[in-house]
């Protein structure tokens, strides 16, 4: 099927078709990276290797905030073509990259606190009378909410396969 045409009086013009939002390939292997990530916490000994469904999804991330910046950038590229303007490149494109990352933490933020609300009541309920335990999510949930767990880890010495995060909400 064609291009659409939009009739206005008696000119046709062709439009361009949409691009396609999500690309099945790249969903695919997202798919494939949950699963190593699941296998691994469900069967350990099974697939040791489960951390390498994280490692696939912070280059899947790289690769399309890497792409989606690149478009903001090229978008931006036209638009100052059709019109004069004082701005350099480069502060436009620091304007736009802070824009980008903007919408991310608006998209992301409310879903991260809500985690991190539900872990500390769903653990209270579940550790209540540990009290060494209580105290253990509580500190985690705090490093959680500064983004640092991983700064926690390092400074425990804690090994790269015995690391536990939140990367998932990253991507």
């Amino acid at each position: 099927m064609g291009p659409e045409r939009v009739i206005n009086s008696d000119v046709v013009t062709p439009t361009k078709p949409k691009p396609k939002l999500k690309r099945e390939d790249l969903q695919v292997l997202r798919g494939g990276a949950i699963l190593c990530v699941l296998a691994f916490h469900l069967r350990p000994d099974a697939f040791p290797n489960g951390y390498l469904g994280v490692d696939t999804f912070f280059v899947l991330s790289g690769y399309l905030i890497t792409t989606m910046l690149d478009l903001s950038h090229k978008q931006g590229e036209a638009s100052a073509a059709t019109q004069e303007s004082s701005e350099c490149s480069c502060a436009k494109f620091i304007l736009q990259s802070l824009s980008f990352y903007s919408r991310r933490v608006k998209r992301i933020l409310p879903t991260y606190v809500l985690t991190l609300l539900w872990v500390l009541l769903a653990g209270g309920l579940a550790f209540g009378r540990l009290r060494s335990r209580a105290e253990q999510l509580e500190c985690d949930t705090l490093w959680a909410a500064a983004f640092a767990t991983n700064l926690k880890q390092l400074w425990a010495t804690v090994s790269y396969g015995d690391m536990v995060g939140i990367w998932g909400l990253y991507s």
